[in-house]
């Protein structure tokens, strides 16, 4: 992730678990190490996918360059 997201490394990172939070929060100090500047959240995933994915699945959401328009939290 931190090669392929280039130079947009201020951007909210998303990692979604179905029924993983200790994982998630692995997930999310790795992210914290290897970008300080991003606002990471952790979010549930709903039920509709998790009935397809199944316990257990944890993912990683970004940006790998900034699109045209984008508001970040912080603006």
């Amino acid at each position: 992730m931190k090669k392929e997201i280039g130079s947009f490394t201020d951007q909210l990172i998303t990692i979604s678990h179905v029924n993983e939070y200790k994982t998630a929060q692995k997930l999310e100090a790795l992210v914290t190490e290897a970008l300080p500047e991003a606002s990471i959240q952790i979010l549930d995933v709903g039920a509709l996918l998790a009935a397809h994915l199944g316990i257990g699945g944890v993912g990683l959401f970004y940006f790998d360059e900034k699109p045209e328009h984008y508001m970040s939290i912080n603006e």
